[in-house]
């Protein structure tokens, strides 16, 4: 009998600390999906907050931005506000790369040399674009947005031949 109640006791020990066990697993478990639905929860605050003020430009977009009256209509603009500089020679030609971003009204904004020609050819090339009037904006997941744009500049008439008048 004495290890009957042994064996009890022993059986009663080890039930006891599966007991435990499970309830320290079931606590944890329910610590974890507590943390999981709170992050959850958090996130879809910050989504809301962050779509609202989101100031990302894209460099990929579903429709680019575009210049009122399409690539043409670019071409003739640059064709008629490009103004060779005087002080160089008249065979000198070039290319310049500009890169600006177009915002959600249309606005170009922040431009910036990506492959400059000369001194002369960047500050020109960025005065045209300085009066570029407002595109039609970007869009993605069919909502405006901020997006990239990268423009060449020839500083070279017979690149515009079919534009100009």
């Amino acid at each position: 009998m004495a290890r009957g109640k042994q064996t009890c006791k022993i059986l009663e020990k080890i039930r006891r600390q599966i007991t435990e066990a499970n309830d320290k697993a079931l606590a944890i478990v329910m610590i974890f999906i507590g943390m999981i639905g709170m992050s959850a929860y958090v996130n879809s605050e910050n989504k809301e907050v962050n779509t609202e003020f989101e100031n990302k430009i894209y460099t990929a977009v579903e429709q680019l931005p575009e210049f009122p009256g399409g690539p043409a209509a670019m071409m003739k603009f640059i064709c008629a506000n490009l103004k060779y500089p005087k002080e160089m020679v008249d065979d000198f030609q070039g290319r310049v790369v500009v890169k600006f971003y177009v915002d959600t009204l249309g606005h170009v904004c922040a431009p910036e040399i990506v492959k400059g020609r000369d001194s002369v050819l960047d500050r020109e090339a960025l005065r045209v674009v300085g009066l570029f009037p407002d595109f039609i904006p970007a869009q993605h997941l069919g909502k405006k947005v901020n997006a990239w744009f990268t423009l060449p500049i020839s500083f070279k008439f017979s690149d515009y031949a079919d534009y100009c008048d």
